[in-house]
């Protein structure tokens, strides 16, 4: 019968209020709610524990000495009090001792393992993970609910009879670890009665922390018993396997035996041993017993029956408090009628069958809209209110599942969207995943179940009905602000550096430049160090000073006079300064994630932190631009409460309004981010701040305000200071919810705001002190929760126009001091594209068959010298960088073509001017007898139609011009300059293959077919008098100096005039800047727009970049790849310029340093893609088909004759101008699209703008007319290139790439 104290309250023991401030210090100021986990432990059990070990001694129970045998004796004696303590009678059971009681399950499940047909497994639904773990090690298993086991005790076996002689083990928990829920005890007898051989073990863990266990009758009682006396007593840190007599045969099917289990091994000759066979427990105990565990147990048994008296005393005190957490829970109701609480635990008073229920109460908070509240928002606020819960699956994934309704699809698919035992994001699809629960032990009290009640109604309970959310409060415009103060946090989780005003700094696609580079990593886990657990970290305040190139960490604290205050730490990505990668056993994780950071192997830097914070720990780096494993990416989303409503229609009552199916789980574009939680920046405002100071005052008078600091963010923003009197200067609190984006600067810099940011209660640590309380989080609970998680601050990253391009020169130059990236360096750059095919080329390989061999090896090395390029060099000029990919392509193609598909030394020749050589009469010259004396140039000047000034002049002096192939037997130095000649020529007029495109002569016969003459010795003639004054393509050559000079002034002038004229045309047509998510000008026409970025453009860079001398060098190459593809000749040559351009793309600047201005992540069609150039120039051959085929069905319905000559041919070429302009304009998007978002035209290619300086109007400013220095920083390689386009490489475009390489190289 339940007694009643003298309170008055049954089963409640008083007593416990009385001594439990002696007792349990550690309680003071704490509500401990997790006896299911573990109990406490009284200080009279230490006092005593201590009082046993510093009087006697002890020693190793194997040994024979006084000390062991004292060891041996005190065990025996406390496992026969252990057996008493359950009523077990040792001539029934043995008791094991082990680590705990999951250690004592896997004991049986190794044993029945070792069967020789195994064993069958039946667990019931509520068991512990320990259970559950068993069917891994059986034959068959099944797992069964309570009408399965209530058949089975009628004889209905789950499994069958079909295994024969197969053991069948049956488990289930005496007690739900989850909710508290008992189980009928004879289900362990009646299930053995039935059917094959069955074995029962029982789960008894959780009954016996708040209840007696009767172990009296042996024949009723479960075969194998596990139980934690931790769970008891709170110490020691020991369990047992209870084992009846009847099951011991179970046992002796393993092997394997440990020190202390046998009494004679012979190992020399044989293998034999003989096992203790006295007690079981002797040969099971494996090894030396924790003998002080052991020891402390006698102490627990003593100090329990001194405090509480029995068992059944503590059975009826926890009942009790159990029923008045129940009702206390229950009671709650929100304004509207609903339940606070989701109860999943069985009412105490009305639990079936009689078995009543453990003081273990389960359940989730829901709103007053019925929505979920995050058990990790329930369990950080219990943290800081000092109440000690357990929340998630508390490791009951059966009861769990059948608690919330979980189908196995359902945890599959949370399992498959990153939910993790542990994650924050508690709560998938608009289910939870969890539970709170609260458990009651033998030094539980009314005041600790009455404060968690008040705690659940003061944070959870609405009681008042406020007005729906109707969405942001509309003003006449965007509000005026400004940048209180930025700030970024170079190591994680440490102080803040300011950035001082009037600073510039460099905005990523990361963040801020140097925020959460680096963090503090546990030397043995991995784990990212948090001032959640290590406040101190708040006094390590670093500072950046770019002029040393030093990170300087200062320590705010109080540390010994031996230990330094200030460390530096070099900014440069040296590898010296990291542990190499392959030494790193596991990979740091930061925040749930995986990543490969560097660690410092400095023990300076390592030891500051460690011995300042008290941890091992080490100094890491995660610089930007990783890949894979080194890189992460920004969670942060718009959150249910930041969607205004569409239409102003009533909802229900409540302020909360619900949470998406899918909010925790749903995907964020993606956005790189480096250590920082959720997103890559992250903004507060001062009146949001100062609205959450007034509500704490309100609540908490006298309190001292929190400042900004404690939020962490990179950017604090308040009312603009000079419009205090202009309603528009005022900003409402928490109006940053409903921002899509913020605009900053004059230039407009964008930066759009993801969501708002999930608190936790780091906010409660003084950023100066690094002292912790519960404010400002517990005011942030009240006022600030939306779908049961707290919010306050917007997180934010950089999406505006990439204007001011000194960023990209910036992060270049960032990311080569780290390492990164490789600056384009010249002349090492070339050395795959000239000097290994020179060196090669100078040594004569014709008649030496291993030499010639000896090609495949250089090709081989080329290519992969230039697909390294690839992967790793860049350059600060836009230009120069996309270069960098064509020079890779166009080295490795150039190269193969010298190396590979030509024979240079057999076949190639070129023009040489040397003193000509007289023949006497009677001589033979070139197989033909000379009847006089003359010159082997006589009569072809004069036959020249129009002789070139310097030819002539050089004939007039004596010269000769005449073809010379491979200097074999030359000096080396001849050899040279001949392949040299060779590698540099573009294949221009003064080789024996010049493109027919240019007025050259006529090539003599191939050098290595057998009729030819021509050696070194007796070189052929040029035939100067056939030099064409103008090739069939209509390039012309001028005859004199006069004329050249004058031909190219104009096509320079023209093609500045043009890019002159584009330049001013595009700086008003984002499209050009941004790329092509960004709309055009909607004051002009469609088609307008669409013709003029793609012609236009199209032709400028063919001008550019497209000129005759790539023709010339992939001529060759295209021509062998159009025979293997099948292709036309033209077809392989735009195979080949497509991976030009596709190259240089991916070398691009800013693409290469993550600055590509993509508008939309997400949006396929916003994405560089590298097939695009490539699909551009396969385009143009069915363009040139398309319009042939136009071309001849004009020439068929329009023949020509004497009287429509003209007339047709005016119509043809204007047919044909049409279509070019047409197909340009479906295609050259394909191109232009690509070089936009690398960023090719965010610099400057003039000096000066003629038609600005001619025309006010179209001046942005009055100085606008001089464009280097301005917005778009200068590129002369451009002009220089442009200017020389049309007559091959001049001296200047190579000048400024060699000074340019030269100065990033030595910089470097």
């Amino acid at each position: 019968m339940p007694r009643v104290n003298e309170t008055g309250q049954t089963g409640y023991n008083a007593r416990v209020e009385q001594f439990r401030h002696v007792e349990y210090p550690m309680l003071d100021g704490s509500v401990y709610l997790d006896h299911a986990g573990t109990t406490l432990y009284p200080k009279s059990l230490v006092d005593q524990f201590a009082k046993e070990l510093t009087s006697n001694l002890f020693g190793n129970p194997h040994a024979a000495s006084a000390a062991s045998q004292l060891s041996t004796s005190r065990i025996e004696d406390i496992r026969l009090r252990a057996l008493r303590f359950f009523n077990a009678d040792p001539a029934d059971f043995d008791l094991v001792f082990v680590a705990n009681a999951t250690a004592a399950i896997k004991l049986v499940a190794d044993a029945l393992r070792a069967a020789p047909d195994g064993f069958d497994y039946v667990y019931h639904l509520a068991s512990h993970t320990s259970l559950v773990g068993v069917r891994e090690e059986a034959r068959n298993s099944l797992c069964v609910d309570n009408h399965q086991m209530q058949a089975w005790t009628e004889g209905r076996c789950p499994l069958g009879d079909e295994a024969g002689n197969r053991p069948l083990l049956c488990a289930y928990p005496a007690q739900s670890n989850m909710d508290g829920r008992r189980y009928p005890l004879d289900w362990a007898d009646r299930v053995r009665h039935w059917g094959r051989k069955t074995y029962t073990l029982l789960d008894a863990a959780a009954l016996v922390c708040s209840a007696p266990l009767d172990l009296s009758n042996a024949e009723t009682a479960p075969d194998f018993t596990a139980l934690s006396f931790y769970k008891i007593f709170g110490l020691p840190d020991l369990g047992a396997l209870i084992v009846r007599r009847n099951a011991e045969n179970v046992f002796n099917a393993p092997r394997y035996f440990g020190g202390g289990t046998v009494d004679m091994v012979v190992c020399v000759k044989e293998q034999w041993h003989a096992p203790k066979t006295r007690f079981l427990h002797e040969r099971l105990e494996d090894g030396t017993l924790p003998v002080h565990n052991i020891i402390t147990l006698d102490a627990a048994i003593d100090v329990h029956a001194r405090l509480f008296g029995s068992m059944q005393n503590v059975s009826a005190h926890t009942a009790f408090l159990g029923r008045r957490l129940y009702r206390g829970l229950a009671s709650l109701r929100h304004a509207n009628g609903e339940p606070v609480c989701e109860l999943y635990s069985p009412d105490p008073d009305s639990t079936a069958g009689g078995l009543g229920s453990g003081p273990v109460i389960a359940f989730n908070i829901r709103n007053s809209q019925r929505e979920w509240i995050s058990l990790t928002e329930v369990e950080k606020l219990a943290v800081l209110k000092r109440f000690h819960i357990r929340t998630g699956g508390v490791c009951n994934p059966g009861g769990i599942a059948a608690a919330l309704g979980l189908g196995p699809w359902e945890m599959k698919q949370n399992f498959s969207a990153g939910f993790r035992c542990g994650s924050e994001n508690d709560i998938v699809a608009g289910k939870p995943t969890g539970v709170v629960r609260a458990s009651l032990g033998a030094m539980s009290t009314m005041s600790d179940v009455d404060s968690f009640v008040n705690f659940i109604a003061e944070f959870y309970q609405e009681t008042s009905l406020p007005s729906p959310a109707l969405g942001p409060v509309s003003s006449q415009g965007p509000p005026n602000l400004r940048i209180h103060s930025l700030f970024v946090y170079p190591i994680k989780s440490c102080g803040s550096f300011e950035i001082p005003a009037g600073v510039d700094w460099e905005v990523r696609p990361e963040g801020l430049a140097w925020d959460r580079e680096w963090c503090l990593v546990h030397q043995g886990t991995g784990q990212a160090l948090s001032q959640k657990r290590y406040p101190a970290m708040a006094l390590l305040r670093p500072s950046l000073d770019f002029e040393r190139g030093e990170l300087r960490v200062t320590y705010a604290g109080q540390i010994p006079a031996h230990l330094p205050r200030e460390l530096s730490i070099p900014l440069s990505k040296n590898p010296a300064l990291f542990h190499p990668p392959a030494s790193r056993s596991r990979p740091s994780r930061v925040c749930g994630e995986d990543v490969q950071a560097q660690t410092y192997s400095s023990p300076e830097i390592n030891s500051f932190f460690s011995n300042i914070l008290g941890v091992p720990c080490s100094l890491a780096r995660f610089p930007p631009g990783g890949r894979g494993p080194s890189m992460r990416h920004a969670k942060a989303h718009l959150q249910k409460h930041q969607v205004a409503p569409t239409e102003p229609e009533p909802r229900p009552p409540g302020s909360f309004p619900p949470s998406p199916p899918d909010s925790d789980s749903e995907k964020s574009r993606t956005r790189r981010i480096l250590l920082s939680n959720e997103s890559p920046i992250l903004a507060i405002t001062l009146p949001s701040v100062k609205a959450l100071n007034e509500e704490m005052q309100r609540n908490r008078p006298g309190r001292a305000a929190v400042l900004p600091a404690v939020f962490r963010a990179n950017m604090v923003l308040a009312p603009a200071a000079d419009t205090a009197s202009d309603h528009e200067a005022q900003i409402a609190p928490y109006a940053e919810d409903w921002w899509s984006s913020l605009r900053i600067g004059p230039r407009r810099h964008e930066f759009e705001c993801l969501g708002a940011c999930r608190r936790c209660h780091m906010v409660c640590i003084n950023q100066e002190t690094a002292e912790k309380s519960d404010e400002p989080f517990v005011t942030l609970s009240k006022t600030r929760r939306f779908d049961g998680k707290v919010f306050f601050g917007v997180h934010m990253c950089y999406g505006g126009q990439l204007q001011d391009t000194g960023q990209l020169p910036t992060a270049f130059f960032e990311a080569a001091a780290r390492g990164d990236v490789r600056p384009l360096v010249i002349p090492w750059s070339f050395v795959g594209s000239f000097f290994l095919p020179l060196l090669y080329l100078s040594f004569p390989h014709t008649n030496r068959p291993w030499l010639y061999r000896l090609r495949w090896a250089v090709a081989a090395t080329i290519v992969y010298f230039h697909v390294r390029m690839l992967q790793t060099t860049t350059a600060s000029d836009e230009a120069v960088a996309y270069t960098t990919g064509l020079a890779a392509v166009w080295g490795t193609i150039w190269s193969l073509r010298l190396l590979v598909f030509t024979r240079p030394q057999w076949d190639a020749a070129r023009i040489v001017c040397r003193l000509r050589r007289r023949e006497k009469e009677g001589r033979r010259v070139n197989g033909v007898k000379k009847q006089e004396e003359k010159t082997q140039e006589d009569g072809i000047l004069a036959d020249m139609t129009v002789p070139d000034e310097s030819v002539a002049a050089a004939l007039a002096q004596g010269y000769e011009y005449v073809w010379q192939s491979y200097p074999a037997d030359a000096p080396f130095f001849t050899r040279l300059g001949w392949s040299a000649d060779l590698l540099t020529s573009f294949r221009g007029a003064g080789w024996n293959y010049a493109i027919p495109s240019i007025p050259h002569p006529p090539p003599p016969p191939p050098f290595s077919s057998p009729d030819s003459t021509c050696t070194t010795t007796t070189p052929l003639p040029v035939r100067l008098d056939q030099l064409p004054l103008t090739s069939r393509s209509g390039s012309s050559r001028s005859t004199t100096y006069a004329t050249f000079r004058s031909s190219r002034f104009r096509q320079i002038a023209l093609a500045y005039l043009v890019l002159d004229i584009l330049v001013t045309v595009v700086r008003r047509d984002p499209y050009f800047v941004m790329g092509p998510e960004y709309p055009l000008h909607e004051t002009r026409p469609p088609l307008v727009p669409g013709l003029y970025s793609s012609w236009l453009p199209a032709s400028c860079s063919s001008q550019a970049w497209c000129g005759q001398f790539v023709m010339r060098t992939l001529r060759h190459f295209g021509a062998l790849a159009g025979i293997i593809s099948g292709l036309h000749f033209y077809t392989a040559i735009a195979q080949v310029g497509g991976l030009l351009h596709a190259a240089g793309g991916h070398t691009g600047v800013a693409h290469r340093m993550g600055l590509t201005p993509v508008h939309n992540p997400d949006d396929k069609q916003s994405r560089r893609r590298w097939e695009d150039p490539i699909l551009f120039f396969l385009l143009q051959p069915v363009g040139a088909l398309v319009q042939s085929i136009l071309t001849r069905l004009i020439a068929r319905i329009f023949p020509l004759t004497t009287t429509t000559t003209q007339t047709t041919r005016t119509l043809r070429r204007t047919t044909t101008f049409l279509f070019v302009l047409f197909w340009l304009h479906l295609t050259a998007p394909l191109l232009i699209d690509d070089m936009s978002r690398v960023g090719l035209w965010m610099f400057e290619p003039i000096p000066l703008s003629v038609l600005q300086l001619a025309v006010p109007q179209w001046r942005e400013d009055p100085g606008s007319w001089w464009r280097w220095g301005k917005r778009w920083k200068p590129a002369p390689s451009l002009f220089l290139s442009a200017a020389q386009s049309s007559g091959g490489m001049g001296i200047g475009n190579w000048g400024w790439s060699l000074a340019r390489g030269l100065w990033e190289g030595i910089w470097i």
